[in-house]
């Protein structure tokens, strides 16, 4: 499937004004079940994203596997998300610009909670935030760094993905040179799980509008696992554009697209 294209010029204090030809493309893992990945096809395709699956169970081989082809496009960014667990929340031109004044190679979801080896807790760094945790549910980067991250480890050490991308933060000699950094401050991802406080759903017109009012920004990747994935569904009712004012219903409900 070919990406979608756009040229972006980005300006910041620190980051000179550039014009970047950059392309982007959502990979996430093939569901067993269609249904699950309903919500967040959804809100990719209202958005004008451009969806690619990773098939296997074997999620690091598969993904490997998809940049090892995609990795040869000049300029690619990549957006990974567990399609069960996550809902857009805005464009492809939006997300590439955002993700560009960041300044990393390789961005990560960040959460409060640390969901791998217990034993690799204390040895996160300070960033000073609460959400200092990596979550691989979530990351978006070039395909090239990516694959070379990825190719740099052994096969022994790619035993699953939260893991394998864990170890590779918390080495300072990997997180410097491929540029790995988490979004802590919610500019792209937003995990739900102790995070759900900070987000206000209001309307600006008649579109629904989702913001971070601690971190005062829209974050453009929605995350939610285990009990919160509740909320993150209520959040589907109304994003993006499932909701019509009017009627004070959820448009993608009537249209079958999902039932709660």
């Amino acid at each position: 499937m070919k990406p979608v294209s756009y040229l972006i010029v980005v300006a910041s204090a620190t980051l000179a004004i550039s014009t970047k030809a950059v392309e982007i493309i959502v990979l996430t893992p093939k569901p067993i079940v269609p249904a699950a990945t309903l919500e967040f096809m959804r809100s990719a395709l209202g958005y004008g994203y451009k969806v690619e699956f990773l098939r296997g169970t074997d999620i690091i081989l598969n993904l490997e596997s998809a940049l090892e082809d995609l990795g040869e496009i000049e300029g690619l960014i990549v957006l990974y998300c567990h399609g069960p667990g996550s809902l857009l929340n805005g464009g492809p031109h939006g997300i590439i610009a955002k993700f560009l004044k960041t300044q990393a190679k390789i961005l990560f979801a960040a959460e409060r909670n640390f969901r791998a080896n217990e034993t690799l807790t204390s040895l996160y760094p300070d960033v000073g935030s609460r959400k200092k945790f990596l979550s691989s549910t979530g990351f978006m980067g070039f395909a090239s760094d990516i694959l070379d991250l990825l190719a740099s480890q052994t096969r022994s050490k790619k035993r699953d993905l939260h893991t394998f991308f864990s170890l590779a933060y918390l080495d300072p000699h990997l997180r410097q040179k491929f540029g790995i950094r988490l979004d802590t401050k919610s500019t792209i991802f937003h995990v739900l799980n102790n995070g759900i406080g900070e987000l206000t759903l209001t309307m600006s017109g008649i579109a629904p509008v989702l913001k971070n009012e601690v971190e005062k920004n829209v974050p453009f990747v929605i995350q939610a696992y285990g009990s919160y994935l509740w909320e993150l569904h209520q959040l589907a009712n109304f994003i993006p554009g499932a909701w019509d004012p009017e009627t004070k219903q959820c448009v993608a409900c009537r249209m079958g697209y999902f039932n709660h």
